[in-house]
């Protein structure tokens, strides 16, 4: 080998100049300038407005008037923070509830909460198959049990638009979400505003113990579980772009490399380039000879002896000390790429805390939307139905006296809300029960499989011909119970700043938190000492 092979060889082991990668870091800050962070509040909207919701705000505007309105409001200001915890958490994390569980809780632990929540998802289904059959009845004629099959598949028509991009089936929720509040909107203008009698509404008290039940299921059927885990994961999946339940995208060796000097930094672009450690070591040699059979032949055999010793003298110096650097170099380049990482993971919490105001925009706006179409159907049902010819106790009943009192207009738009809030809702919580098996328990199901598996209760509700509307209705209060089981979880992990980071709760918020959980749970004992005796 040459020196001009040398030189050629040594050149191959230099850094070629190349387009710098997008990282992790990069992709946030390209999200950062825009609202990337708005559309999964959208999605867990559509669960605040599904038909039990229908259910229940009707019979309490029937039967209480406006003055379970209160507990509608004071429910939605609970899901906002609910779902901002929620977002927040998939935000900081990068993962969802589900997966975070399963990281801090003992297995046994983590086995009953995903038991549970699959019970949710059970009862959630109960309600949006229900819900989307009753629909169908209303505008096709269609008999309940075919109804339930139609709803089931076509929300696994919702669903693939999913696989063709997430921010398509937020588009497709969100105008969902958009059909139910433009219809009730519609059935309001016809049916007028007492504003006197819907601010009192706003004053808080429960009449009797109907009224608690009532109340019970308002606020089950408005804060719902299973879309705690959706809103957390579809927010994680915006930040990673990964797929649900998908972790953040690990760093490449290439990114966390800290070139050193001299030596060092060349072995180490020689390994990068293909070039090994013995291959560099000849270069060195053959220099090394080449100097020597050009030096004066007239050196005499004392000078050129001195010379041999010499050069066998730092050629073992040089063996000897990359041996003695070999192992404490290891560990200063994984030192390296540690501390690299660690800088890394600090800009992207500093880019999350910037996107953070993105999510509490989208959780307002999405929560404003889906309690207003609360608000209005209780107080359309107060306005109508409160002491007067009709008290409708079912969807069919509410139906049949919106037609009677406002036209087939009005008539027609509620079965149309009623069908696309089944839908939708349908679609969103075949997606929750993805999601909670995937981070409890890492198994997943194909989609059809889960999706007869968890629908099969509603079905067999509808064959049995139980009265849809009470079904929905018990189907909240179940849901009730399943809010602790989300709520206190949620309150500890994004308390704990190791965790959160940058995003760590407030004091106040973990303290109004903490009061809400207490709260829901103190409501719950109530329910079920009422439903016992």
């Amino acid at each position: 080998m040459n020196s001009r092979t040398a030189t050629r060889v040594l050149h191959d082991a230099q850094p070629r100049s190349r387009k710098r990668s997008r990282g992790p870091r990069s992709a946030l800050v390209r999200r950062a300038q825009g609202l990337v962070m708005v559309g999964p509040a959208f999605a867990a909207a559509i669960a605040y407005v599904d038909p039990g919701n229908f259910a229940t705000n009707f019979a309490a505007g029937s039967h209480f008037g406006y003055r379970l309105l209160w507990v509608v409001v004071a429910a939605n200001l609970v899901g906002m923070l609910v779902q901002t915890l929620s977002a927040k958490l998939g935000l900081a994390t990068g993962r969802n509830l589900a997966e975070v569980c399963r990281e801090r809780y003992p297995r046994p632990v983590v086995w009953a909460m995903w038991v549970q929540a699959e019970l949710v998802a059970m009862a959630t289904d109960l309600a949006e198959v229900i819900g989307g059959a009753v629909a169908l009845s209303l505008i096709f004629g269609l008999p309940l049990a075919a109804g339930g099959v139609l709803v089931t598949a076509l929300s696994f028509v919702l669903l693939a638009v999913d696989a063709r991009g997430r921010r398509k089936f937020e588009a497709v929720v969100a105008g969902a979400l958009a059909c139910i509040l433009v219809s009730f909107g519609w059935n309001l203008m016809q049916a007028g505003v007492p504003f006197g009698d819907v601010a009192s509404g706003m004053l808080p008290g429960l009449p009797n113990i109907d009224s608690v039940l009532l109340a019970g299921g308002l606020v089950g059927a408005t804060v719902m579980p299973h879309v705690v885990y959706v809103h957390s994961d579809l927010t994680s999946s915006h930040v990673t772009g990964a797929a649900p339940g998908a972790r953040e995208p690990q760093l490449r060796r290439e990114e966390t490399f800290l070139p050193g000097r001299g030596k060092e930094r060349t072995s180490e672009l020689g390994r990068r380039r293909g070039v090994g450690r013995e291959q560099l070591r000849e270069v060195g040699r053959e220099h090394l000879r080449e100097v020597d059979e050009t030096q004066p032949r007239a050196m005499g055999q004392e000078q050129r002896r001195e010379g041999e010793q010499e050069q066998s003298r730092a050629t073992g110096q040089e063996q000897r000390r990359e041996g003695d650097q070999e192992q404490p170099r290891a560990m200063d380049q994984e030192q390296r790429r540690a501390m690299d990482q660690e800088q890394r993971r600090a800009m992207d919490q500093e880019q999350r805390r910037r996107l953070a105001w993105q999510v509490r925009l989208d959780v307002f706006v999405a929560l404003a939307i889906a309690g207003l179409a609360n608000a209005v159907m209780l107080i359309v049902a107060a306005r109508l139905f409160h002491s007067g010819p009709f008290a409708p106790d079912t969807l069919e009943g509410i139906h049949a006296g919106l037609g009677a009192l406002l036209g087939g207009g009005a008539a027609l738009a509620f079965a149309l809300a009623l069908l696309a809030s089944g839908l939708a809702s349908a679609s969103v919580g075949t997606y929750a029960g993805q999601v909670v098996m995937a981070g409890f328990i890492r198994r997943s199901l194909p989609t059809v499989l889960r999706r007869l598996l968890t629908v099969l209760p509603a079905l067999a509700v509808l064959v049995a011909g139980v009265d849809p509307t009470q079904a929905l209705i018990w189907s909240q209060l179940t849901l009730s119970f399943g809010i602790p089981f989300v709520l206190i979880p949620l309150i500890g992990f994004t308390r704990d700043r190791k965790l959160m980071g940058p995003l760590v709760n407030s004091r106040v918020t973990t303290a109004v938190a903490g009061s809400v959980a207490g709260i829901v749970v103190a409501l719950n004992v109530v329910l079920a000492a009422t439903v016992v005796s």
